[in-house]
């Protein structure tokens, strides 16, 4: 399960876009940044830059300790390569995912 640090911003839809897209399991962490909770200690320790959104995958792929990520972008890419690893024997689903690349390229870049 991912734990998605959220409020309903630009990147932080973009990031909930794409979990749902791949069919990953997630759950909202509300961060309101209005009353300044993205500046909270444990906040902080997610993402160390004070901006969210930010995740927890408590179940990664490589089965290790649970995993923090900060900053949108980067975590498209995780969310993409969690994706593919996910469903790598499936062939028509590893060329699902590649559509999936260029959707993230579009929503990183802009159109």
């Amino acid at each position: 399960m991912i734990d998605v640090h959220y409020w309903p911003t630009p990147n932080g839809k973009k990031v909930t876009i794409l979990l749902e897209e791949c069919g990953l399991p997630y759950r909202i962490v509300p961060c309101a940044i209005g009353r300044g909770d993205q500046f909270k200690a444990d906040f902080l320790k997610i993402s160390p830059n004070n901006r969210m959104p930010a995740i927890v995958d408590h179940a990664p792929a490589d089965g290790g300790a649970p995993l923090a990520l900060f900053e949108s972008g980067a975590i498209k890419v995780v969310v993409h390569r969690t994706f593919t690893l996910r469903d790598a024997c499936d062939a028509h689903r590893l060329m699902e995912s590649s559509t999936h690349v260029g959707k993230l390229v579009l929503v990183v870049e802009g159109p």
